[in-house]
């Protein structure tokens, strides 16, 4: 199944949070922060990590961009997790 990533509420807008990538009968939102800190690393520890700006990690966080799928492998890498792990469904506006 193909999924696109585009942001909740349907806007073209790259400013808005909460991006989530969805499919006809699914949607799944991307939880790189809940991981990270379920995990105990701090923020500037996964900067060093993956070589980022603190600035586009923080934006990769709070849902203002979404990473691409190169980043999103480093991501999961840097975290120990496999990379479907850093989203989860969302169910009637809910994270499962």
């Amino acid at each position: 199944m193909l999924l696109e990533i585009m942001p909740v509420n349907q806007k073209s807008s790259l400013s808005q949070h909460n991006f989530c990538a969805t499919s006809e009968a699914m949607k799944y939102r991307f939880v790189m922060k809940e991981i990270r800190e379920s995990a105990g690393i701090k923020q500037a520890q996964l900067v060093t990590i993956l070589k980022e700006p603190q600035w586009r990690v923080s934006r990769w966080e709070n849902g203002v961009v979404q990473p691409d799928a190169e980043q999103i492998i480093r991501i999961a890498e840097a975290l120990h997790v496999a990379p479907g792990k850093l989203f989860r469904r969302v169910k009637n506006n809910r994270t499962e």
